[in-house]
């Protein structure tokens, strides 16, 4: 099928490589995208339903999932090419810049690392200008069907009722990044997967706005020395639930009559392990996405020092982010319309961003870098390290050697 054709389908009024129509029609993202099967694929066992909407409404899911996209979103995507000695980068706008007329590169990766963690697969469609790819569209996974045809991966979309299309994608129209698979075709949902977990934090939030919409604490009866009639029972149920149910209600004085005593009821157990349970699935959901849970605020039951934090720091950059990251650069780099240089033409994320340290600890690191016997580092790399404009003069390591002996006390200057 013509790439055309899914160009068509990805964004209206885009012209794509042989004319086409148009892709957001087909291939909507975000709140215009519908749950297919959810409710029958997606019920845990406390009775929730779990759909992606729902889970992200957990403050933790929403936290681990914000923290990686958000990080990833915000580093810079370069484009290399080996040459001799080393490599050189290339502008590549297409990747660092604006992927397409309506995103700009940190909405584009900051979704796709979404779609990774909440539904384990991304999928960007490529709109060509001739034989150039000009632009990349994010697809929704909910309306992508992945099979492996003849031995050739292919790609259906559904349409915003849920019907697939008629159009048989490639590879060389779609671009799809994966996460953990078990058949090499398709990522794993962490929501899909983990539906208990979720359904019992789901079914955790339920309880607790009844818990409070009922006044958590103090819970306790109404009792009197006689009986009530139905309209006077009635009556004085409504009368005690208007006034003091509620949080808004919180702290107002009861005003009892006719013999009316009320006795308070201690909390119970269960409702005491609310918050430690809350704390717990937090903690859970932090191991899920592989996230440090101090990170969404969570406790690990470990005290915060300076190196926990550090460590934590590390933690996030080497096992949360960097395989995101490389599985990322890795289905870019294989595209050959983007990369056809590749090997020796990549991507890569500017790591360094995330490792940023405070000006002592970077002063000390570039002292040791620009060392004119063991360093390996110029001054025109650690300028551009520090995001700094080039110097106008440069000089060698030995002038900038002989400089600094120039300005030491006789007989302390170094030897050329």
């Amino acid at each position: 099928m013509s790439s055309s054709t899914l160009a068509g389908r990805l964004a209206r009024g885009i012209t794509p490589r042989m004319g086409a129509a148009s892709i957001k029609d087909v291939a909507p993202v975000g709140s215009e995208m519908m749950d297919f099967g959810v409710e029958i694929s997606s019920r845990s066992s406390s009775g929730a339903i779990v759909t992606p909407e729902r889970a992200l409404g957990i403050d933790a899911v929403w936290s681990c999932v914000r923290l990686l996209s958000d990080s990833i979103g915000a580093l810079p995507l370069k484009s290399y090419r080996k040459v001799t000695g080393g490599r050189e980068d290339f502008e590549n706008p297409l990747l660092q810049l604006w992927p397409n007329p309506e995103m700009t590169a940190m909405d584009l990766w900051s979704l796709v690392t979404v779609h990774l963690n909440v539904y384990g697969n991304a999928y960007l469609g490529k709109v060509f200008d001739g034989a150039r790819v000009s632009e990349l569209w994010p697809i929704h996974p909910e309306a992508v069907i992945v099979r492996r045809v003849n031995g050739q991966k292919t790609y259906q979309i559904r349409d915003r009722a849920g019907s697939p299309s008629t159009d048989v994608f490639t590879a060389r129209d779609v671009i799809h990044v994966k996460g953990m698979s078990l058949d090499g075709l398709m990522g794993l949902s962490p929501i899909a997967y983990h539906r208990e977990a979720f359904g019992k934090m789901l079914a955790e939030a339920d309880h607790g706005s009844r818990f409070y919409k009922n006044q958590a604490v103090p819970h306790g009866v109404l009792e009197l020395d006689g009986e009530l009639g139905d309209t006077a029972f009635q009556a004085l149920e409504k009368r005690w639930a208007r006034a003091h149910r509620g949080a808004k209600n919180a702290g107002k004085i009861a005003i009892l009559e006719a013999g009316v005593k009320f006795k308070p009821l201690t909390m119970s157990n269960a409702d005491a392990q609310y918050i430690q349970s809350r704390n717990m699935s937090a903690v859970e959901v932090a191991r899920i996405h592989r996230v440090p849970a101090s990170m969404i605020d969570a406790s690990s039951g470990q005290s915060l020092t300076y190196r926990t934090v550090e460590s934590d720091g590390i933690h996030l950059e080497r096992y949360s982010l960097n395989p995101w990251m490389v599985r990322i650069e890795q289905a870019l780099m294989r595209d050959h319309d983007l990369f056809p240089g590749a090997p020796d033409s990549y991507p890569q994320f500017l790591r360094q961003a995330l490792l940023r340290s405070d000006s002592k600890t970077r002063a000390e690191f570039y002292a040791k870098a620009l060392d004119p016997l063991r360093g390996w580092m110029d001054r025109a790399e650690v300028r551009e390290a520090e995001d700094l404009p080039p110097e106008t003069v440069t000089q060698t390591p030995t002038q900038v050697r002989k400089s600094m002996a120039a300005l030491l006390p006789a007989g302390k200057g170094g030897h050329d």
